[in-house]
């Protein structure tokens, strides 16, 4: 283990030593890190790069980008005490500009101190690696196929969307990308990491709570660029697919604006597919068969399952790939899409702009029931069926909260809360929908 320095974090050391490790297989990297807001103040995060790396000479890039943002969450000054390429030591400064216009209520302004700057900008690869991130989904699916001839490099990591601790999906995913790397001639390198576990605050890492989706919204970025950064010897440049189309583009932890700025000079990262909306990129990866056999979108990480089929965004990608006619070609979705099931689901109000994205595509194709089904999904449609179903959810979580406020033991409340779910609808209500044309080929005219 060669030791690397120390990074401060206020009066406190955050990081009281960082040290790396090359082996034949894997390459390791870990900092022994100290943070008084933190609820550990003491823990080590890690990086396990299955692919033998040599350490960066700008040591203190890849730490400043993994603790910056968590710093700016604490309130507290960062001294990165490792070598930091000049580049980086002067774009800090615009991302917590940036970070803070953003999110000025939960990022605060710090001063980040580098006292060990590298003297000269750090030589470009001109013609080295290319990598892209690669998880599965759309996203990075549309990335890659985009690039196909310039990547060289597949990089998943587990500790981000997968979470560290699992042992069940990750050897899966592994698996998986492995096939498609030597399908598509291209090299796999993953990466483990417990860094999401100690620096987001949605995990209740910090003393100061925090219930929204920091990791979403502000860090994941930096957690990519933290292992651009580590493998800088390795890449010239570094794809990291886009999260938003250019026409909807919102504040994010990854951003056209705010990856480049990750770059030290030696290793660049491309913000890369905000000019596609999500339909558009669906209707790309329709003609690869590779593409449709691995596609893994699930959010939800189920035990033994690439795709859960019953969340929202497994089932919006299904009922878009059902509009190309493909959805039977994506082996990795082994669940039926169920329409009067889809009815009852939940949409969030950011998604409808991709909702009636479908519903111009379904209308274009004279696809009738999908068109009926997304108008219900967003609101365009009444669906008497989805109302009551609501209205049973509403009743049971205020039936559970009046218990629980009077006192009730556990059992009767559970009780409480079931009753709801058993209310039916009249059958002159309810006949109609058992009618109802989904899916049905007579729905041409219903939309």
């Amino acid at each position: 283990m060669a030791g690397l320095g120390e990074i401060c974090f206020n009066a406190g050391v955050l990081v009281e030593s960082a040290s790396s490790s090359v082996g034949a297989d894997v390459s390791r990297f870990e900092a022994e890190v100290h943070a008084e807001t933190a609820r550990r103040p003491d823990f080590r995060i890690r990086f396990a790069v299955r692919s033998p790396v040599p350490a960066p000479a700008a040591a203190g890039d890849a730490w400043l980008a993994a603790l910056l943002l968590p710093a700016m969450f604490a309130g507290e000054d960062l001294e990165v005490r490792l070598p930091v390429s000049a580049r980086l030591t002067r774009t800090a400064n615009e991302i917590q500009a940036l970070m803070h216009s953003w999110y000025p209520d939960f990022l605060n302004r710090i001063t980040v101190r580098t006292p060990r700057v590298l003297p000269r900008a750090l030589p470009a690869q001109e013609r080295g690696a290319v990598a892209v991130f690669f998880s599965g989904g759309v996203d990075s699916w549309y990335s890659l196929l985009r690039n196909r001839e310039e990547v060289t490099h597949l990089l998943t990591v587990k500790g981000f969307d997968v979470p560290s601790a699992d042992q069940e999906l990750w050897p899966e995913i592994v698996r998986t990308h492995e096939r498609i790397a030597v399908e598509l001639g291209k090299t796999l390198v993953t990466i483990e990491t417990d860094l999401r576990d100690h620096v987001d605050p949605s995990h209740g890492c910090f003393q100061k709570p925090f219930a929204a989706d920091f990791w979403g919204k502000a860090m994941h970025g930096a957690g990519m660029a933290a292992v651009g950064l580590l493998l800088q010897h390795q890449f010239s440049r570094v794809i990291v697919p886009a999260s938003w189309q250019y026409a909807r583009l919102q504040p994010w932890g990854s951003h056209p604006v705010l990856d480049a700025l990750w770059s030290n000079g030696q290793v660049e990262f491309w913000h890369d597919g905000a000019e596609a909306s999500r339909l558009e990129k669906i209707r790309s990866l329709a003609g690869s068969q590779t593409a449709l056999r691995h596609l893994r979108v699930c959010p939800s990480d189920r035990p033994g399952r690439y795709n859960c089929g019953v969340c929202e965004k497994c089932r919006r990608t299904m009922l878009t790939l059902r509009l190309f006619g493909v959805l039977d070609q994506a082996r990795s979705f082994d669940q039926p899409l169920d329409f009067r099931a889809v009815e009852l689901m939940p949409v969030a109000r950011y998604l409808y702009p991709l909702y009636r994205e479908i519903l111009d595509e379904a209308r274009a194709r004279g696809e009738a029931d999908v068109a009926r089904l997304v108008r219900i999904l967003i609101g365009d449609k009444f669906s008497a069926r989805r109302r009551w179903h609501f209205c049973r959810q509403r009743a049971g979580a205020l039936a559970g909260r009046a218990a629980r406020k009077i006192g009730l033991p556990r059992w009767k409340r559970s009780l409480l809360k079931r009753l709801p779910a058993r209310w039916r609808l009249r059958p002159s209500v309810r006949q109609p929908l058992a009618r109802s044309p989904i899916p049905c080929a007579s729905a041409r005219s219903a939309c």
